[in-house]
């Protein structure tokens, strides 16, 4: 929710004349920077005065900025027109010809990442894989173990990869999909190795990769083989969301998700006893998260309606394959 002070603030930020100095200025005053109204409207004004002449770097990193900070209130309608001139303008700046591409192809990578993401949240999924696939093209060679920085730029890697499983998802291809979405769970088993790797950092995006893995597979018609990812996504963020080691606060809405999903996934094989058990858990989860004294009732509620429907509809099944119960 928009809060009177927010939009007070941003009308008067964008009524102002505010120089470009002014404005870094203001957007580094942290009581603004709290407000994210005020953000967005002191972005957009320096976006809006920007000159032409002004230096093609100052005018991407302007655009990409002003394009997450819309994402970040909720507007990726408006968000597109910025964060397509940032993919414009990182693009020449990384023309092997006549710009510097070893500095500024991460940024083009990001964008398009970016721009694909925005396409996918405005119902264009068509349209985002381009920009989905050139990023993974481009951050496969930046992490190439000969030429690039692999260490550097894996992780981006399998991000861009994550995100290309989503979209092809999205426009009805999960057998296209089920390879970068397997590949980005290689890499991030590799960056969240115990002994060579950051677990505290990729575990998360582990699990989360599995999770879609799993999905892709039942998908796909392949519901045993999306077992063992869907169970090893519930193992990882229990332990994420552990109360003694890990962040509950943060992972316990994962790992009812989790739960969820790997009911599904049991059901699918046929194993509705067996789902009874994740699927009651994640109720238990859910109505924690859903409490309206401790927890998030507009948040949870609707994803707890969903958990109590999948236990009433596993506890029917059983009942149907199990008559003597």
């Amino acid at each position: 929710m928009t809060r009177p002070i927010d939009l007070l603030l941003a009308e008067q930020v964008t009524a102002a004349a505010l120089s470009g100095e002014e404005t870094d200025s203001l957007l580094g005053e942290r009581s603004l920077v709290r407000l994210p109204n005020c953000r967005v409207a002191l972005l957009r004004h320096e976006f809006t005065e920007l000159s032409s002449e002004a230096p093609v770097e100052r005018r991407a990193e302007l655009a990409f900025n002003l394009a997450i900070r819309l994402w970040e209130v909720g507007k990726p309608k408006e968000a597109l027109e910025p964060v397509t001139e940032a993919v414009t303008l990182y693009r020449e700046l990384a023309d092997p010809q006549t710009g510097n591409p070893d500095r500024y192809t991460p940024d083009l990578a990001t964008s398009l990442n970016n721009l694909a993401n925005r396409l996918s949240e405005v119902g264009k999924p068509k349209e985002a894989l381009e920009p989905a696939t050139e990023a993974v093209t481009l951050r496969r060679r930046l992490a190439d173990p000969q030429t690039g920085n692999p260490d550097r730029y894996t992780p981006h890697l399998a991000g861009s990869l994550n995100n290309l499983a989503n979209r092809l998802s999205e426009v009805g291809k999960p057998k296209e999909a089920l390879e970068p979405a397997t590949e980005a769970v290689t890499l991030y088993r590799e960056l969240a190795d115990p002994q060579t790797g950051n677990p505290d950092r990729y575990t998360p995006h582990l699990a989360g990769s599995l999770n879609n893995l799993a999905a892709l597979l039942s998908e796909v018609g392949k519901p045993k083989e999306a077992l063992e990812p869907a169970t090893e996504a519930v193992t990882l963020y229990r332990r994420l969301a552990d109360p003694q080691t890990g962040n509950p606060d943060r992972y316990t809405p994962h790992l009812a998700g989790s739960l969820n999903n790997l009911a599904a996934r049991l059901s699918e094989v046929g194993k509705s006893k067996e789902a009874l058990e994740p699927a009651t858990e994640a109720v238990t989860l859910y109505r924690r998260l859903a409490d309206p004294q401790t927890g998030d009732p507009e948040r949870f509620g609707s994803p707890l309606a969903r958990a109590e429907r999948v236990v009433l509809d596993l506890n029917i099944t059983h009942t149907d394959e199990d008559p003597d119960q």
